[in-house]
């Protein structure tokens, strides 16, 4: 269901791959704000990551520069160094240190699992069973809710990427967070995994 929001226009895409600036490999990501390609950079031979908004406007071009900006000034091994701003026909995108890696859905615990692994194991568990929720919902509600909820996207914003007006928007957000709200408290597994988890930080 949401994968299905995940597909860049065949116009951006097309726009990419023909880019002279850098050399497009390959799609790897797709979030409520963007899309991100794996490419190299031709004049140093560096692989990076560039991230291209999911719409052209101005506010959230904005956003992504202030994004960046941010970033750069981080110096820290678990953060993506930024190592270029700009726009292609308009779009604004930001290049950035490409990390090997595996999602975290995919991540391995350490062999040994302590109270605090343990607390996460059940915590990812239990993010897995609200995912399944989520994809149980309507589209619209369920990208909507990603879209203000995990991503932090204003109403206006999320308008402006779905494609619905402010009100609709601010609709599909209270509908499908009641809906989601339901779903959890009827699954008894889940309520004990959130339990497990709340009682392992307690402890």
């Amino acid at each position: 269901m949401i994968a299905e929001e995940n597909t860049p226009s065949e116009a951006l895409d097309a726009a990419v791959r023909a880019w002279s600036r850098y050399q497009v490999k390959e799609l790897v990501g797709a979030g409520g704000g963007g899309f991100v390609w794996r490419a190299i950079d031709p004049r140093i031979d560096r692989q990076v990551a560039l991230k291209f908004l999911r719409v052209d406007d101005a506010k959230l071009a904005a956003r992504l520069l202030r994004e960046a900006q941010a970033q750069a000034r981080i110096d820290h091994p678990n953060v993506c160094k930024v190592y270029d701003v700009g726009s292609l026909d308009g779009r604004p995108y930001i290049a950035m240190q490409f990390c090997e890696g595996k999602t975290l859905d995919r991540a391995e615990l350490p062999d040994v699992v302590d109270r605090a692994s343990a607390g996460v194991t059940a915590m990812r568990s239990a993010l897995r069973r609200i995912e399944r929720h989520l994809h149980a919902l309507d589209a619209g509600k369920a990208w909507t809710f990603v879209l203000h909820d995990v991503h932090g996207y204003d109403l206006d914003e999320v308008s402006q990427i779905t494609g619905v007006s402010r009100s609709a928007a601010q609709s599909r957000l209270v509908r499908g967070r009641r809906a989601l709200h339901d779903r959890i408290a009827r699954d008894p597994e889940l309520a004990g995994l959130l339990r497990e988890h709340s009682l392992r930080e307690d402890s």
